[in-house]
């Protein structure tokens, strides 16, 4: 499983890495587990059980207690019109995690964290284009 691998590579990289089996079903458990986690990263995927990734970064981006949460897409959704749709939500960057190796993903997560209030988006680096 995908976030086997990345669980394992992020906490021998000295990352917490939290991975919810059985992600919110809705906008108030949602918010209520950001707000009691106040993760400095969220790493949402697109593709969740209960609550697609769209939705909940449009829900976390327009509530005033969450909007400001560091969400960082990594999912294999490319199409331009998905990612236009997460930024007009807020996301504020996006991956297509074909497109990257969990090492490039390590280093772009080290800039990240080493540089958090001038992390520059990797939108388009990570994407392939047509």
């Amino acid at each position: 499983m995908l976030a086997d691998m990345y669980r394992q590579k992020m906490t021998a990289h000295g990352y917490k890495y939290v991975h919810y089996e059985f992600p919110p079903a809705s906008k108030g458990e949602l918010i209520d587990l950001i707000l009691t986690e106040k993760p400095d990263l969220i790493l949402m995927s697109m593709m969740m059980q209960y609550m697609d990734g769209f939705t909940a970064t449009k829900y976390l981006k327009e509530d005033k207690r969450t909007k400001g949460f560091f969400i960082m897409g990594l999912s294999n959704i490319g199409q331009q019109e998905d990612i236009d749709k997460l930024k007009s939500y807020g996301i504020d960057d996006y991956i297509v995690s074909s497109y990257i190796t969990p090492s490039e993903l390590l280093e772009l997560l080290d800039t990240f964290f080493a540089n958090k209030d001038s992390y520059v988006s990797s939108f388009g680096k990570y994407i392939r284009s047509k």
